[in-house]
């Protein structure tokens, strides 16, 4: 579908379009601004042929009216974006690679700035719904940055995943080393890693519990140079055997399980 068929707008007969030609007359009444055209759907011919700030103006009118915080018109909001349909549409082109469902975003982030404008916005009103729609839906699609600082920090997960298996519940009061032994359990049911491995690396970690470690360590302080050489000395191997053995299971961890790389 498209963003006009998703807003409901490519159908004159039908919906918001239908709505906004009834109460075009009124609106006039009250905006007497917009009586320069006979009806909204003159509109995109007008702005063709109008002035930057008479565009504007009238734009301006019909955002408020159709803004949550202005006049709350939903007919209004609709054929505000309706005006905007041809740059809409070319934006959602633009973005066609980052999601199967773009036009539903695009339709869907439109609604949101159209029905949310400040009830005193004035200038560009286009540009900025456009820009805005643009930056929102590619911030949605993961491209920009959340506002939200813990929000970036959180990783998404499908509530289909058998992720949530291996999530603890809410208020479950499951300690750090617990939370470790589910993932490491869960990268031997899935061959990430081997039960020799996950002995490994629990023992590194116990270790590095009781060691004193510089305040920056790579990897948490599990491979730094003292927690090696005790756990090596214990399993009776070579602490250069110890430290790579956990660097590889390491990166396996960070290869199967981090959504952004890096090391572990």
């Amino acid at each position: 579908m498209s963003v006009g068929e998703q807003l409901g707008l490519d159908d004159p007969n039908d919906g918001l379009r239908v709505l906004a030609r009834q109460r075009w007359a009124s609106w006039v009444e009250r905006h007497p601004s917009l009586g320069v055209a006979a009806g909204p759907e003159e509109l995109r011919a007008w702005l063709r042929r109008s002035a930057p700030d008479e565009r504007d103006a009238l734009l301006g009118v019909l955002g408020r009216l159709g803004s949550a915080r202005g006049g709350d018109d939903c007919a209004a909001a609709g054929i505000l974006l309706w005006v905007l349909l041809p740059g809409a549409t070319a934006l959602a082109h633009r973005l066609r690679r980052l999601s199967p469902v773009i036009d539903e975003l695009v339709a869907a982030q439109l609604w949101v700035e159209a029905r949310t404008l400040p009830p005193t916005t004035t200038g560009r009103l286009p540009a900025r719904i456009l820009r805005n729609t643009y930056r929102e839906v590619r911030r949605d699609l993961g491209r920009v940055p959340p506002r939200d600082t813990l929000w970036s920090l959180c990783d998404v997960v499908d509530p289909s995943s058998r992720d949530w298996l291996d999530t603890p519940a809410p208020g479950e009061d499951v300690c750090a080393r617990a939370e470790l032994e589910l993932l490491l359990d869960r990268a031997c049911r899935e061959e990430v890693i081997s039960t020799t491995d996950r002995h490994l690396l629990l023992r590194l970690v116990s270790t590095s519990d009781g060691q004193v470690l510089p305040r920056r360590c790579s990897r948490g302080g599990v491979t730094a140079h003292p927690v090696t050489v005790a756990v090596g000395s214990e399993l009776g191997v070579a602490e250069r055997t110890v430290r790579r053995r956990a660097a590889r299971s390491l990166d396996a961890l960070t290869v199967a399980y981090s959504l952004h790389g890096g090391t572990a």
